[in-house]
């Protein structure tokens, strides 16, 4: 099973797209959120719901038919479950206070950028050429999103661009993970066909 410090891959990882889908998606809202006026965040609540929504329903797509083929799909499969359940909350609670809503985003992007770190490693088990970079970008959203959790009450400015720069750099995340499943799914196709 393990050649070369190398998981060997069984079955190719299919559905790249969502994960792309998910990273325009998050690069979309992280840019709105940097251009909105500071007046309009509070009413971004149902925007970022319904991203948060909208990513969770992609990934748990994508973890249960993946199950086979990705090394973490169950946990992937829980963030994806909890972040549609907190997209639901957002868009059902569209009223939230900028504090609460400033949590509950920051939280949302710092599990998935935890999430992110481990799926990079994940696919330098599989022989990921650039996993390195996925670990930096990752880090990034980690330590973006911790000084937005753990700063609530800086000035409303710097929460927005907080929220801002942590979609950017998941969004970046998202698209670069993508690439590299599709290179991976290449190289599986081009071994065993």
């Amino acid at each position: 099973m393990i050649k070369d410090n190398q998981e060997t891959i069984q079955r190719p990882v299919i559905f790249w797209q969502l994960p792309l889908l998910v990273g325009l998606l998050l690069l979309v809202v992280g840019f709105g959120t940097l251009l909105i006026p500071l007046k309009l965040f509070d009413s971004f609540t149902t925007v970022f719901g319904i991203c948060f929504f909208s990513i969770g329903l992609f990934e748990i797509i994508f973890s249960i038919t993946n199950k086979n083929a990705l090394l973490n799909w169950f946990w992937s499969l829980t963030l994806a479950v909890v972040t549609l359940i907190a997209g639901e909350v957002l868009i059902s609670k569209s009223s939230l206070s900028f504090e609460v809503l400033t949590l509950c985003v920051g939280l949302i992007l710092l599990f998935r950028s935890t999430m992110g770190i481990a799926l990079s490693l994940d696919l330098k088990k599989y022989g990921a050429s650039h996993w390195k970079l996925l670990i930096v970008v990752g880090s990034m959203g980690l330590v973006s999103s911790y000084i937005l959790v753990k700063n609530l009450f800086f000035a409303n400015t710097d929460a927005v661009f907080w929220t801002g720069i942590s979609f950017i750099s998941m969004g970046i995340f998202y698209v670069v993970f993508s690439i590299m499943l599709k290179n991976l799914l290449r190289n599986w196709i081009k071994k065993f066909w």
